[in-house]
C-alpha cells in the first residue's frame, strides 16, 4: 500500500508540474470594478515603445468580474510593466510601472473620472 501511495504521489506531481510551469511569474488577475466592461487589455514592459497584442482574449471583462491575464515573451527578471485597458466605449487608460513579479492581483476602479488601481 505504501508503494502504491508513493507511486501515485509521483504521478500526480509529474502531471501537475507542467501545468504550473505554464503560468508566468508576471501573470496576474485583473479585477474590474470600473463600472464599465473592459474590451481590451495590453501588457508591455515599461521600457517598450509600442503596445503589443490584446491579452484579454475573447469576450469582455464585465464590471465586478475578474480574469487571469497570461502573457509571454519576457524573462523572469523583467518585472516592471505598463497596462493599457480599453472599455467597450472605446475609452483607454494606462497604468505604468506595475511590478508584476510581486503583484498577483490588479484591481481597477474609476474615481473622479480617472482610472485608479491597487496591487496585491
Amino acid at each position: 500500500m505504501k508503494k502504491f501511495m508513493l507511486g501515485l504521489s509521483l504521478v500526480v506531481s509529474m502531471v501537475s508540474a507542467p501545468l504550473s510551469a505554464l503560468a508566468g511569474v508576471q501573470d496576474f488577475k485583473l479585477i474590474n470594478k470600473t463600472g464599465w466592461a473592459v474590451e481590451k487589455v495590453y501588457v508591455e514592459a515599461s521600457n517598450a515603445d509600442e503596445w503589443g497584442e490584446d491579452v484579454l482574449g475573447e469576450g469582455i471583462l464585465a464590471t465586478g468580474r475578474s480574469k487571469e491575464i497570461h502573457f509571454t515573451g519576457y524573462d523572469e527578471n523583467t518585472c516592471k510593466f505598463d497596462i493599457r485597458v480599453e472599455d467597450v466605449r472605446g475609452k483607454a487608460w494606462e497604468i505604468t510601472g506595475v511590478d508584476l513579479c510581486e503583484t498577483s492581483n490588479v484591481t481597477i476602479r474609476m474615481r473622479a473620472g480617472k482610472l485608479v488601481y491597487t496591487e496585491e
